[in-house]
């Protein structure tokens, strides 16, 4: 060897010693990054059943364990569950056992809508579970409508599950995220509303559908798994999440074009990922093709919500009447009875303080966060703008959307119930700060660094801070009325609020605890066990809150299949009530009342000017005259009439319309025979001595139409809300039909 080319070799041996300490140092942080967010650089991970096929089981049975007492029948539903939701359902399965698809219901509000109700869920495709169910067990319960709805929450898990492990968080670490958030209070506040639960359980497969279809080999299927999620939540019956989903999905969507972005989330190198346009496309044609099914439904949905009470007029009171600020924003972290239940997303202390922890230390370069800082970041301030938007009128974000009476958006109310879709969004910012938290133990294992004293202290600094919030709301006794006014008096128990600075304080220790003792933590186990605990810890913060947070003793109602079962329902035989209920297949009577929010404009208008919006006792400003009146053309006294014959109906009270209807009676023998009724086609035959006015009071919609003797005629509306045709003289046969198009007739 020559001696220059030695002293070359030299030269270089040298070089790499003096490189090799600030490699290693950058070796040991590349190390740490891909502990904390594990397989960002590694091969795309392939989910399937086959894998994942024990984590999805637990998912799916999770929510069934967790809320054990509705599963056991321990407790039953309070709130809008059964008067609101479940007598719907059972509505639905009664009429569909004797082979009628229930179009219009006569039985509530003096006549309303029932297929484009939201309430109904009539056209949502796992219907069929439920009449399936009912034609092979021949009853449908609460209890066992509470099921079905906790079922939601399971496919919710599901689909949060498998979005999680696409973006290669671990089977581990996917799963405990996904249990706490099917924990979390914002997942089991809207049990009470099943409809809710159902729409909000396809939130994740929208998600996972776009990220499918990011990979140039899941394209198709993701894009299948988009558009189902969309036909599925469209039609789950609840028009608030339709409307708050694109809050969550359009930005992800927008990031999802990305290449960058698709790289960060997914792992993908340029060859694997689908590009931008394709991307595009097939999402756009899933959605395209999901909405057209889904289109008619919600024309008539959109078209009777036009004409219902406090929906078809934007009003500023109405859209902030419930109330969610920063007190509520800082409640929902740390302090749930400080909290709008509307509103609130407790996943318990331990998440919020690995979560609080793993951003404070994201500022730290040494941590080694490069990679998915970014990740975090556009996390954070996204949950910030959703945040500040639902605090109603105290953002100005709020204020100027609503201002400029955005379509949909100025109609809407309880805009708390937004936080819905945050709930992903922070099951992926736990499971990042979760993967952090096993980095900092598995580095503290092998040798305490600076990085490991900084989380210590960050977390200690941060559990005294949380504790003093929580000692200054308990102190000064900062608490949203529903935990006076629900929580308090209805639990069995009262739970102190002492509990939450207590759980501050177990959070806290266990996660010290597991970095100081990290040396005895064995290296496979150590992240399994860490999430035990974390998962235990959680359980015993969420559990009593999300079961008795809407808890009542439990009810045994429930309808049977049994013969003529739905002809009883829509009998005319029973006077009609004036309380307001919705379709109930219990109620002895139909009603004509109205309810907070809710039935046609026209009727109440005509409706409130003889009785009170509440219990349907008589104004007492109106004359006795007039309220007996009223009350025989509602039908609620003891002849529980609603057809009548009369010479005009151009009248403005109702005592000058009942006294033409004696007068009609008087003259001649007049007769109306009910032939035939199924709540959607009234078939009469009618004998008359003279032309006349049949009016049936019940309520007028745009898909009405009456025939004569076959012959087509119009409907005029009696007092402004009510049907009337003109008869000729003699007998005749008058058909009232309910058969709405494909689009929705306009109303006039």
């Amino acid at each position: 060897m020559r001696p220059n080319q030695l002293r070359r070799r030299e030269f270089i041996t040298l070089l790499g010693a003096v490189a090799a300490r600030p490699l290693a140092r950058q070796s040991e942080r590349m190390r740490r990054a891909l502990d904390i967010y594990p397989g960002v650089l590694a091969k795309r991970i392939v989910i399937d059943w086959t894998s994942d096929r024990f984590s999805v089981g637990i998912i799916a049975i999770w929510p069934f364990l967790f809320l054990w007492p509705y599963t056991l029948h321990v407790f039953s539903i309070g709130s809008d569950f059964l008067g609101a939701q479940y007598d719907y359902k059972a509505y639905l399965l009664v009429a569909l056992s004797s082979w009628h698809f229930p179009f219009w219901s006569p039985t509530e509000l003096a006549g309303y809508p029932f297929f484009s109700n939201p309430f109904a869920q009539a056209v949502y495709p796992l219907n069929l579970l439920y009449v399936a169910f009912y034609a092979m067990t021949g009853s449908f319960s609460v209890w066992h409508y509470t099921l079905f709805t906790i079922m939601g929450i399971s496919i919710f898990g599901v689909g949060l599950y498998y979005w999680l492990r696409r973006l290669v968080f671990p089977g581990y670490v996917a799963l405990l995220a996904t249990m706490i958030a099917c924990m979390s209070l914002k997942v089991t506040e809207i049990i009470r509303f099943p409809n809710a639960v159902h729409s909000a359980a396809w939130l994740p497969w929208l998600l996972l559908g776009i990220t499918m279809a990011a990979a140039r080999k899941d394209v198709v299927r993701g894009a299948v798994t988009f558009g189902i999620a969309t036909l599925m939540l469209l039609t789950a019956g609840y028009p608030y999440y339709v409307i708050y989903a694109p809050f969550l999905i359009g930005p992800y969507f927008v990031a999802m074009l990305f290449a960058p972005a698709r790289k960060a989330l997914l792992g993908l190198p340029p060859k694997e990922q689908t590009g931008s346009v394709r991307h595009f496309v097939s999402i756009g044609v899933a959605f395209a093709i999901a909405a057209a099914i889904a289109l008619p439904w919600l024309r008539h949905v959109m078209a009777l919500m036009d004409q219902t009470r406090d929906r078809a007029t934007p009003n500023f009171a109405f859209a902030t009447k419930y109330k969610f600020d920063l007190v509520d924003t800082v409640g929902s972290w740390i302090y749930p009875p400080a909290a709008s239940m509307e509103g609130w997303y407790y996943f318990g202390m331990p998440a919020a303080l690995l979560i609080a922890t793993y951003l404070c230390c994201l500022a730290m370069r040494s941590f080694g966060f490069e990679r998915h800082r970014g990740i975090a970041l556009w996390i954070v301030g996204w949950l910030a703008v959703v945040t500040y938007f639902t605090w109603g009128a105290d953002s100005a974000l709020f204020r100027f959307v609503w201002h400029h009476h955005v379509p949909v958006l100025d109609q809407m109310r309880v805009w708390p119930r937004l936080n819905i879709v945050l709930v992903p969004a922070i099951a992926c910012l736990f499971a990042l700060a979760f993967s952090f938290f096993v980095s900092v133990v598995r580095s503290a294992r092998e040798r305490w660094t600076r990085e490991t004293i900084v989380f210590i202290a960050i977390c200690a600094t941060l559990a005294v801070l949380v504790l003093a919030i929580q000692i200054f709301m308990r102190w000064n006794d900062i608490t949203d009325g529903y935990w006076d006014h629900w929580f308090e008096v209805f639990v069995v128990y009262r739970l102190p609020r002492t509990f939450f600075p207590v759980m501050t304080v177990l959070a806290a220790t266990g996660v010290l605890v597991a970095v100081l003792l990290a040396r005895r933590w064995r290296l496979s186990t150590g992240p399994k066990a860490l999430a035990a605990m974390i998962w235990t810890l959680s359980i015993f913060d969420l559990f009593y809150i999300s079961n008795t947070q809407w808890a009542i003793w439990p009810t045994d109602v429930g309808v049977r299949r049994e013969r003529d079962a739905f002809a009883s329902l829509v009998s005319f035989a029973e006077p009609r009530g004036l309380e307001g209920s919705l379709a109930n297949p219990f109620a002895r009577h139909h009603s004509t009342g109205l309810l907070e929010g809710w039935g046609f404009i026209r009727h109440a208008q005509f409706y409130l000017q003889y009785f009170d919006a509440d219990y349907g006792f008589a104004r007492r400003d109106i004359p006795q005259d007039q309220v007996t009146a009223a009350r025989r053309f509602f039908g609620v006294d003891q002849s529980g009439k609603r057809l009548f014959l009369t010479s005009r109906i151009d009248y403005t009270t109702p005592v000058d319309f009942m006294a033409d209807v004696d007068a009609s009676v008087a003259s001649g023998d007049a007769t109306i025979e009910i032939a035939f009724f199924d709540g959607d086609t009234l078939r009469l035959n009618v004998g008359n001595p003279r032309a006349a006015w049949l009016s049936y009071i019940d309520n007028w919609d745009a898909n009405w139409t009456a025939t004569v003797d076959g012959r087509d005629v119009v409907i005029e509306r009696l007092f402004g809300s009510y049907k009337s045709i003109r008869v000729p003289r003699g007998r005749s046969t008058v058909v009232f039909s309910y058969r709405p198009g494909l689009l929705p007739s306009v109303a006039k």
